[in-house]
């Protein structure tokens, strides 16, 4: 886990770690203590847009025809190892990272209604905690789906058409989350597994494939 780590932090450039450990976890703190527990279902919508449309700051174009990436990287073995590590090593950072900033927003609207923050921050008594579990699956599933695409493309507004196309895709799955929290759940627990392993996948051979272009 600590190589992984180690790789990961070495193939992202310093504007997308600003973003993605600075910048996420500041509007997301801030924006629950203006907003309270409202806020909460709305940071999951909008972390999924963030995390497709900053994914090009480090992971742009990786699988396009034309991928900037040493020869090395793409036909050795070692090579091939080290992005597999970096691939793994997103994946944990959006899965954790993004579960870290909704525990810690539920924790704030808690010590909020505590009278300690402020004496409205927000009702934790009409959180719907399984339907905000299936939000959050929902949003990681999307969110894999969105960054594996974009990374076919170089350019950068293509995040932002796809961020937007995952956006709507959330509102679309947002029925079943309603209808049946419980279900939609038991169902996105292996999918959200098959999903980040397929992906991985995908983004490799995209990559062994493009050596040969």
């Amino acid at each position: 886990m600590g190589n992984t780590i180690k790789c990961y932090l070495a193939f992202t450039t310093m504007a997308y770690r600003i973003v993605a450990f600075a910048v996420l976890p500041l509007v997301a703190v801030v924006s629950v203590l203006l907003f309270g527990a409202d806020f909460i279902y709305m940071e999951i919508i909008l972390l999924l847009a963030a995390e497709i449309m900053m994914d090009g700051l480090s992971f742009g174009g990786i699988a396009a025809r034309q991928v900037g990436l040493p020869e090395y990287v793409k036909a050795s073995g070692r090579g091939k190892r080290v992005m597999r590590k970096v691939l793994v090593g997103n994946l944990i950072r959006q899965f954790a990272e993004n579960a870290v900033l909704i525990l810690a927003s539920l924790c704030i609207v808690a010590v909020s209604e505590a009278g300690i923050l402020m004496p409205d921050g927000g009702d934790l008594a009409g959180v719907d905690w399984m339907q905000l579990v299936a939000m959050f699956l929902l949003g990681y599933v999307l969110m894999v789906l969105g960054v594996t695409v974009a990374r076919f493309f170089e350019m950068m507004w293509t995040g932002m058409m796809v961020a937007t196309f995952a956006e709507f895709l959330f509102l679309a799955g947002m029925i079943p989350v309603a209808v049946a929290p419980g279900l939609t759940m038991a169902v996105l627990i292996p999918v959200a597994a098959v999903v980040s392993i397929a992906a991985t996948c995908v983004l490799e051979k995209r990559m062994e494939r493009s050596y040969y272009d």
